[in-house]
């Protein structure tokens, strides 16, 4: 209900009074935290949004993961078989004009007609436009929070557990030398390595090579350094200049 950085106060909507020296909103896409640093949780125009159900069927012997492209207009779909059920999503930009919500009933109905009545859940999700500066003084956001998603895979898991890991290393860096207002400058220097990966994801989001390497690097045998070396300097110099996908999409489609 309300967050009082100078005093390291959180006052819960229950009325309970927390106290802290380091605060990490890990909070997700619509982030409270977020919300009270910077007057909102994310960008309407570049957010994600993504639609799931669980099918039926599972992992038999000739089951294959599917990724589809041709489903939304930027995003994808997706089906994952595991032991007993299916996990079937796609995920778009949201400022796109397209109906979600219908397309992936459609895409439910192909992949797993024998479903029946499954229940459908959605959520924002960032896609690649992260918060440069993740918090304020001793103020940190993790994960969705911090807009820490691949904004080609929908891949936000991993970066949520290693940025929130990275948030915790800084926290008690800053906490044990007295200096807690120091965090988020301790901190951005321990996620670099997560924005540099965004950033080449975001250079590479156009390239024609980024097809091909896309199931590899889902497959963990690539990561976006070695994409990025497979990809000539023309074609590297052609990108570099390019705003985030997400947010040159929507420009184009209001017109």
């Amino acid at each position: 209900a309300e967050i009082d950085e100078a005093a390291g106060r959180l006052v819960l909507e229950s009325g309970e009074v927390i106290t802290f020296k380091v605060l990490v909103g890990a909070d997700g896409a619509a982030s409270p935290v977020a919300r009270h640093l910077f007057g909102r949780a994310f960008n309407p125009d570049t957010i994600g949004f993504a639609f799931e159900a669980e099918g039926t069927g599972g992992c038999a012997e000739d089951t294959v993961m599917s990724i589809d492209f041709r489903i939304v207009n930027w995003g994808y779909g997706w089906n994952f078989p595991k032991h007993k059920t299916s996990t079937i999503g796609l995920g778009a930009i949201k400022s796109i004009d397209q109906d979600l919500k219908t397309q992936m009933q459609t895409y439910l109905n192909r992949e797993a007609p024998d479903a029946g009545e499954v229940k459908i859940k959605g959520a924002h999700i960032p896609l690649g436009d992260y918060t440069k500066a993740p918090g304020r003084g001793n103020v940190l956001l993790a994960g969705d929070a911090a807009g820490l998603v691949d904004g080609l895979t929908g891949e936000g898991i991993a970066l949520a557990m290693e940025s929130g890991a990275e948030a915790a290393e800084a926290a008690a860096e800053v906490i044990a030398s007295g200096a807690p207002a120091q965090a988020l400058a301790v901190y951005r220097k321990r996620i670099k390595y997560i924005h540099n990966e965004l950033d080449k994801a975001e250079k590479l989001a156009n390239s024609e090579n980024m097809r091909r390497s896309f199931f590899a690097l889902l497959a963990g045998e690539m990561s976006y350094g070695e994409i990025e070396k497979k990809i000539s300097k023309q074609a590297l110099s052609k990108i570099a200049g390019m705003a985030t996908w997400p947010a040159r999409m929507a420009r184009k489609a209001r017109g």
